[in-house]
């Protein structure tokens, strides 16, 4: 299970109570004004853009098929209406992600105590077990303004070179300084 960094926590899925498999949802950042993700076409990178209305477009789905409430920690596929299964993948505009017609477990919702339910309206990390890292709103030259936490500058503004380096390299292989920082 990863750590999070507490600034990472800027996602939102719009709703109330627990989040369930099957059931779509709405995935607001709170450093882009407010945006939601959503599936749209573009000339480079992952085919996502940004709604300023809320969109029942994100879900998950957990490989055993249960339909109980997603727990913080747990590994689960994420749905992009219009899109599919999004996933790591290496590319060579935008952030290394793409869509699959199968479900790729890989994904983990960090927020709260793990092995809680996840609620809806409670600020949350999009943690990608693949790439070892949280997906976090950066802009970028080409592409959804979307990076890697640890490849976003802005992530680390006011923080000396040595630290970011640090930091950079425990994210890339597992850092665990504390089970969760709050």
């Amino acid at each position: 299970m990863a750590t999070m960094d507490v600034k990472a926590r800027e996602w939102t899925l719009e709703g109330s109570g627990p989040i369930v498999p099957g059931h779509e949802y709405s995935l607001k950042t709170s450093r882009n004004q407010d945006k939601r993700l959503v599936y749209g076409v573009r000339d480079y990178g992952v085919n996502l853009n940004w709604s300023d209305k809320p969109q029942a477009a994100i879900s998950f789905r957990r490989s055993s098929g249960s339909s109980a409430p997603i727990k913080y920690g747990e590994t689960v596929a994420l749905h992009v209406k219009g899109g599919n299964w999004l996933y790591y993948k290496s590319r060579t505009w935008g952030i290394n992600l793409d869509f699959s017609s199968d479900p790729k477990y890989e994904w983990e919702i960090l927020g709260e105590k793990p092995d809680t339910a996840v609620q809806a309206g409670v600020p949350l990390a999009l943690y990608n077990a693949v790439e070892k890292d949280m997906v976090v709103y950066c802009s970028r030259p080409v592409g959804i303004n979307l990076r890697w936490g640890t490849d976003c500058e802005e992530w680390f503004a006011g923080i000396d070179n040595a630290t970011k380096d640090y930091l950079k390299e425990g994210f890339k292989v597992g850092w665990k300084i504390a089970k969760w920082l709050f």
